[in-house]
């Protein structure tokens, strides 16, 4: 082939290269895409995720990794500090949640909310979090929406819930980092990677807590 066409087509890769990521085009209505997202994530009902948490509140400041597991409506919650300090374990199963912490008694209750604020003080909507992770929200919320019909807003019981990041994932588009507030608490969720998955034991190499 001629000096010419290889000039050519190294031209053209250049240009392909220098061109960047094409722009998303927005959906026609993002109501609509909304509602079609919400019936494909409701379908999401056993998942993993990995990643971290940081906590700003007058009771607590703390950056924890986070391992989440749902299956339906339990879970398998797994909070731990650098270097493997400060672990804290949420198990639900069926209407009972147990709290395991290093060197403190085991603690079980029907009401997580309840659990978390006698224990640490403070109580997160974890009955919520199922839904939250995934960029979903209750039938009655009125979420604001992005172009592409995904949540990047609502309200919920004086909490403000604020999507900043999606990533594909497991087929889906699903949140990458969540921001919560509540009056003076503030949370960040990074969600580093998503897995299908059903409860079961993490590595005990990072968590040191009570099978």
């Amino acid at each position: 082939m001629s000096y010419t066409y290889w000039w050519s087509l190294v031209v053209v890769l250049l240009l392909s290269a220098c061109a960047g990521p094409q722009t998303r085009t927005p959906v026609k209505d993002p109501r609509v895409a909304w509602q079609q997202r919400q019936d494909s994530l409701a379908a999401l009902t056993h998942w993993r995720i990995e990643g971290s948490v940081s906590i700003k509140s007058p009771q607590e400041r703390a950056s924890l990794g986070l391992d989440w597991r749902q299956a339906a409506d339990d879970y398998d919650v797994r909070f731990v500090g650098p270097f493997g300090k400060g672990a804290v374990r949420l198990l639900r199963k069926g209407s009972k949640v147990t709290f395991y912490q290093p060197s403190r008694p085991i603690l079980v209750s029907s009401n997580v909310e309840n659990l978390l604020s006698e224990e640490v003080g403070w109580a997160p909507p974890v009955s919520q979090f199922k839904l939250w992770l995934k960029g979903t929200v209750e039938k009655y919320a009125v979420p604001a929406l992005d172009p592409y019909g995904r949540v990047l807003r609502f309200h919920h019981d004086g909490w403000t819930i604020e999507y900043k990041e999606y990533q594909q994932a497991l087929g889906l588009e699903l949140p990458k980092r969540i921001d919560l507030s509540h009056q003076a608490t503030n949370i960040r969720v990074v969600i580093k990677q998503w897995h299908r998955s059903s409860i079961a034991k993490p590595s005990k190499k990072r968590f040191s807590i009570p099978e």
